[in-house]
């Protein structure tokens, strides 16, 4: 599996622009590449967190409006 950060790679730098598939030279090009790909992992799982605790604040919310309404629906 260590390969596979450099076929993403590879792969994107097909895409964007392919005249320039074999002028990588360097692995440091790769790295940076490869820290990217981290960085945009990570934002991914910060974003995944963020919407699991909205998800939640909005049961919460959900279930006070439900308590509200049977509050309300009893007076």
């Amino acid at each position: 599996m260590k390969l596979f950060p450099y076929g993403v790679a590879f792969t994107l730098v097909l895409l964007l622009n392919p005249a320039h598939v074999f002028s990588i030279e360097s692995s440091s090009e790769l790295s940076g590449v490869d820290q990217r790909v981290v960085l945009l992992e990570a934002k991914v799982d910060r974003i995944k967190a963020l919407q699991e605790k909205i998800h939640q604040k909005q049961a919460e919310v959900d279930s006070q409006l439900d308590v509200l309404k049977v509050r309300i629906h009893r007076s």
